[in-house]
């Protein structure tokens, strides 16, 4: 399948695909778009893409031009929604990194358009294909905890905290980082939730400029259970994705800690203790591409969708609403 890169000079962000694009059999980059002359250049030479194929912005003439399949948009997510409308409009499925968009009504409009216009919408929420946290996700499925009563998510940061340089944005933590975990919840245990009471603040040592980088937020879940998430920037030792997770059922406790599972105390995976869990963002870019794919080309249902992952969006703004206004928040 043929692709345009949105946005490809992000560490982090942009090329972190590259590993997915060059090694996955079947897709191909016919496309590269960036605002940045400089980092555009350096995407078209690893690349080897035609300079007449890469662009600073998006339009219909260029993606008919290209003649392209599906567009990955690693922007910031203020662009995701004029990017994926712009896409879909010209045939295109796309994939978008989190969080989907910056307000719950583009995101719900970015999904209702893919709807409508018969375009497959893919959110690479990636921390998903981690291996603890896929091991997790069965260990709960197969009943060994039996039903939830409990969830703590802790996801620890630098004193900094989340900073994405140069861009101002008020809930860094809430809406960039903690939508993994939010979305985590969700999707390791089967629940819905249904309210939360969220608070965000920032540390002595954190300045305002920078937006709000330490949050607590309790969700009631449709089972009455409850799931405590803490995001902390912090000199505390800890660890930010997956996160420490202790998941309580009626039938013992499940605790993913550093990148091993323990059951009711007890170590039982992986064979030998690992000191932390392995983040690898191309490598796990790289299982959502192939998930991607499949859908792309009419498989299965994808681990990750538009649909689905809107409900992990809204547990983030649900928070930041209830941050400010000082009251639980109905979902």
């Amino acid at each position: 399948m043929r692709v345009v890169q949105v946005g490809v000079g992000s560490a982090t962000f942009g090329r972190t695909w590259r590993k997915g694009l060059k090694e996955i059999a079947g897709v191909e980059v016919v496309g590269l778009i960036d605002a940045s002359p400089v980092f555009l250049q350096e995407a078209r030479e690893f690349f080897g893409v035609p300079e007449a194929c890469c662009a600073s912005y998006g339009s219909k003439e260029f993606y008919d031009r290209v003649q392209a399949d599906f567009i990955i948009d690693s922007t910031p997510h203020a662009f995701h929604y004029k990017n994926a409308l712009e896409a879909m409009r010209c045939g295109l499925n796309v994939i978008v990194v989190k969080p989907m968009s910056d307000t719950a009504a583009t995101a719900q409009t970015m999904v209702n358009e893919a709807a409508r216009l018969g375009r497959k919408l893919v959110i690479a929420q990636q921390i998903r294909f981690m291996e603890p946290v896929l091991q997790l996700k069965k260990l709960i499925a197969d009943g060994v905890i039996g039903d939830i009563a409990y969830i703590q998510a802790d996801s620890y940061f630098t004193r900094q905290g989340p900073v994405r340089d140069k861009w101002y944005q008020p809930h860094p933590l809430l809406l960039e980082c903690a939508i993994h975990q939010f979305d985590l919840i969700r999707w390791m245990s089967g629940l819905e939730p249904d309210s939360v009471i969220a608070d965000a603040w920032n540390m002595p040592w954190n300045e305002e400029v920078w937006g709000k980088k330490t949050a607590i937020a309790l969700f009631q879940m449709n089972n009455g259970s409850r799931a405590l998430f803490r995001g902390l920037s912090t000199d505390q030792p800890g660890e930010s994705y997956p996160g420490h997770w202790e998941i309580e059922g009626t039938k013992g406790v499940l605790s993913l800690i550093k990148g091993n599972i323990w059951l009711n105390g007890e170590r039982i995976w992986p064979a030998e203790e690992q000191r932390e869990a392995a983040l690898d963002l191309s490598a796990l870019n790289a299982e959502v591409l192939k998930d991607a794919l499949a859908y792309f080309a009419g498989g299965e249902t994808p681990v990750l969708t538009g649909a689905d992952n809107l409900k992990s969006l809204k547990m983030a703004f649900a928070c930041i609403e209830s941050s400010e206004k000082g009251s639980r928040i109905q979902l």
